[in-house]
């Protein structure tokens, strides 16, 4: 979940994107749309993946923001 925690703006997410995928493919994050949060608002955001093996595994998520 992610929260607008700025009193005064709100706060457009532009995306979220997965990057440096180890042991992992299709990952998928809801939503894929651009989205706003007013001040004090929140959104759910989320990650469903498929594990390769049986291993560790690791990503990051790239989020664009103002």
């Amino acid at each position: 979940m992610i929260t607008n925690d700025h009193n005064a703006s709100p706060l457009t997410v532009e995306s979220v994107t997965p990057d440096n995928l180890v042991n992992l493919r299709e990952v998928l994050i809801e939503p894929s749309e651009p989205f706003e949060l007013g001040p004090g608002e929140s959104q759910t955001v989320k990650v469903n993946f498929q594990i390769l093996m049986l291993e560790p595994f690791s990503f990051d998520l790239i989020w664009e923001h103002n």
